[in-house]
């Protein structure tokens, strides 16, 4: 994913400076798997609370005919200045400098 998805609109805050004043014209056009495309009604932020520190998922795109919600890999860790490994049972969140744990 190049951008963070929601189809649940209770998932993201959207305040009045944000692109909810734009034209949904002027929100971008998803393209999914199969190659449609899905229309995205607003953008907004969401935050994830951790025991270290909040993690933040920002413009976010709501796209109701989206089945899944999406996160942006590299977006994400480049918002927070963090690192996500993968591995069989799951993934990791770390702080960039530190390499501590954040969220397993």
């Amino acid at each position: 994913a190049t951008a963070h998805l929601t189809s649940q609109p209770g998932m993201i805050s959207i305040s009045p400076s944000s692109s909810s004043s734009l034209p949904t014209s002027s929100l971008p056009l998803v393209t999914v798997g199969n190659g449609s495309h899905l229309s995205a009604t607003a953008m907004g932020n969401s935050k994830i609370s951790t025991s270290s520190r909040p993690l933040y998922l920002q413009n976010v795109l709501l796209c109701p005919g989206i089945l899944k919600n999406l996160v942006s890999v590299r977006q994400f860790t480049s918002d927070n200045l963090c690192s996500v490994e993968f591995d069989p049972f799951g993934f990791l969140i770390k702080d960039l400098q530190t390499r501590t744990p954040i969220l397993r």
